[in-house]
């Protein structure tokens, strides 16, 4: 209770000064009111006077505390006070009877007036749209200056419409302009009242009660006859009132006691970072991801509450100094984690690594992913390393399963078809066979052997991905493998009515071949992906392409006339990377490069909607290994 207590504001007034307030306020009117009978142009004068002095006062305070104001409304009540009180301090010197100006002319004076209620309503309505964010204040004051300037040459230039004619009164324009201004604060007051949770409640009160006098002053000007007439005298006590509700508004609430309107906006912010962290927290929850953050000045890590219970450790009572984090990681984990730290500050000031340990009381081995970054200052100087980590140990329980289930499968199969194709070889070789029997297990051997071939292109590749992989050095005619990956292809390109041309070029002039050392049968799987994924690609009823030649290698470009989509375009070539094709793993421009790479080569690819699509092979010619 002693902490809340310290933290509340004070309240704004005590019940004594409120009613002494009241009461000199009540004196204030009583005494205008007998100046006014006694010489009106005199009241006229001390009334527009004391309001311009408020005014600029408001606006010399607000302009002194405007890096205090995290929000923008005050700013621009002040400026507008400056502006309004300018115009109407040129309002009271032209004033019928003051003598300052030649005319001596109502019209005049009437024209500044609504000049200056137009700058004050709009100004209304364009604070209630800033209580949320911040103002400008150079192009602030610039612009209402701006503003304030053009206004006064258009009423003294003749481009200001009348709005008081002598013998006639008051102007249609004069009095439709006081409408429209009382339209102006009702806009206004319906935009302070939607954004009320944004003000502290006694200045909330204190805008909407200045608004409603506005109003009343402006309907009480809408049909006076005389500029000393009655309803003219009430006009101007509710333009004091007005401007001494924006004075304690803006200038006590906002600047002479900056504290309710600095808490209410520290409590906002509290409010709103406390529901920033919140969802933070979740996000991290749902992510299985923890944050941390290292200073480098005091040497002190800091750990998010998800970072504790990735670990089972409890927050109370656990404390990441490295003492701690080596007992709790292990020796090995631990090196492994200061060694991939500092080599982010020492290369490009961020990593992302992953270590494995078992941490005490669980059997089972954990893997942990970690990324990082480094801060610096301007000059390079290290601040902190900030990083995330993220348990990643299903992840890798996941891809082990599938690994087995993989290395299982492909054991499994290739003895049976192995078997399988030796019987298709044995029935075909066995004499008097019908002919139609005989191509039908022809198809049948074929097929067997193309299953065969994919079970051991399956293991070839685990073994590329494992490093454990060597190419062979005999020559593998490659025309002759795009033989192979044609006949293939044959059904898939009628079904999609695609046609195959293939261009050789260098070779016959010379007695070369397109051959390649390297493995046959994982080169075929290479070419037959990349010529599937450009048939699949082309539009109905056109021509994909193949072009071979050579140069610094052998080069072999496919080409089709569609465009990749945009989303896939960076994940070409990644592993399982796939779009728009039911039952497409997104394995087949993933392995053809991890062969061409395996044999010394590399694959790339351009698009555009208007080429199509070119994937680029380069393998190392037979005479060049």
């Amino acid at each position: 209770m002693a902490n809340r207590a310290q933290s509340d504001p004070p309240a704004s007034m005590r019940p004594g000064e409120l009613a002494g307030t009241a009461l000199a306020g009540l004196a204030c009117l009583a005494g205008l009111t007998l100046l006014s009978q006694y010489n009106f142009l005199l009241f006229h004068s001390v009334a527009e006077t004391f309001s311009v002095a408020i005014g600029w006062a408001a606006f010399g305070i607000a302009w002194n505390s405007r890096h205090r104001l995290q929000s923008g409304y005050l700013l621009i009540l002040g400026t507008s006070l400056l502006c309004v009180g300018g115009i109407d301090l040129v309002h009271t010197m032209a004033y019928k009877g003051m003598g300052v100006f030649p005319e001596n002319d109502p019209n005049l004076p009437t024209q500044l007036w609504i000049a200056g209620r137009y700058l004050e309503g709009v100004s209304f309505v364009l604070a209630a749209l800033f209580l949320r964010r911040p103002a400008r204040p150079a192009p602030l004051l610039g612009g209402y200056l701006l503003v304030t300037a053009l206004l006064l040459v258009s009423v003294f230039g003749g481009w200001f419409p009348d709005c008081y004619i002598r013998g006639h009164g008051l102007t249609q324009f004069k009095i439709l302009s006081e409408y429209a201004v009382c339209i102006l604060f009702l806009l206004s007051g319906v935009l302070f009242y939607r954004g009320r949770e944004n003000l502290d409640p006694l200045l909330f009160k204190l805008l909407l009660t200045a608004l409603a006098l506005s109003i009343v002053q402006e309907l009480l000007f809408t049909f006076y006859v005389s500029v000393y007439g009655l309803s003219n005298l009430l006009g101007h006590f509710t333009k004091i009132g007005v401007f001494w509700l924006l004075y304690y508004g803006v200038v006590r609430m906002g600047v002479a006691e900056p504290h309710r309107v600095l808490f209410r906006e520290l409590e906002a912010s509290r409010s709103r970072l406390a529901e920033s962290q919140q969802r933070l927290q979740e996000a991290q929850r749902v992510a299985g991801a923890g944050t941390w953050e290292w200073r480098a000045e005091t040497g002190e890590v800091s750990w998010s509450e998800q970072m504790f219970r990735l670990v089972g450790e409890d927050p109370e009572t656990f404390r990441p100094t490295p003492k701690n984090l080596r007992a709790l990681f292990g020796p090995r984990a631990w090196e492994a984690y200061k060694r991939n730290l500092l080599r982010c500050l020492r290369q490009d000031d961020h990593c992302e690594f992953e270590i494995s340990l078992r941490l005490p009381g669980h059997e089972e081995l954990r893997h942990l992913e970690i990324s990082c970054r480094a801060m610096r200052q301007p000059g390079g100087e290290l601040v902190s390393v900030l990083g995330m980590l993220r348990d990643v140990t299903r992840r890798h329980r996941m891809q082990a399963m599938r690994e087995d289930v993989e290395r299982i499968l492909h054991h499994d199969l290739k003895s049976p078809v192995a078997s399988l194709v030796g019987s298709l070889q044995m029935l075909n070789a066995t004499n008097n066979l019908p002919s139609e029997y005989r191509d039908l297990l022809r198809a049948m051997e074929h097929s067997a052997r193309d299953v065969l071939l994919l079970i051991e292109r399956s293991l070839a590749l685990r073994r590329i991905e494992e490093g454990s992989f060597s190419p062979g050095r005999e020559p593998v005619n490659m025309l002759q493998l795009l033989g192979e990956v044609r006949r293939q292809t044959s059904a898939l390109r009628r079904q999609r009515k695609v046609r195959l041309s293939v261009h050789l070029t260098g070779f016959d002039e010379n007695g070369q071949r397109p051959a390649t050392p390297g493995d046959a049968p994982l080169l075929q799987s290479m070419l037959a992906n990349l010529v599937t994924n450009a048939v699949e690609a082309a539009p109905e009823d056109s021509t994909v392409t193949v072009n071979m030649g050579h140069g610094d290698g052998l080069h072999i470009a496919i080409h089709n006339q569609g465009a990749v989509p945009e989303e896939v375009r960076e994940r070409f070539f990644e592993k399982y990377a796939t779009h728009g094709k039911s039952g497409g793993t997104g394995l087949g421009t993933y392995s053809a490069r991890l062969i061409a790479q395996a044999h010394g080569g590399e694959v790339r690819m351009r698009t555009s909607e208007e080429h199509g699509t070119t994937v680029s092979v380069r393998l190392p010619l037979f005479q060049d290994a």
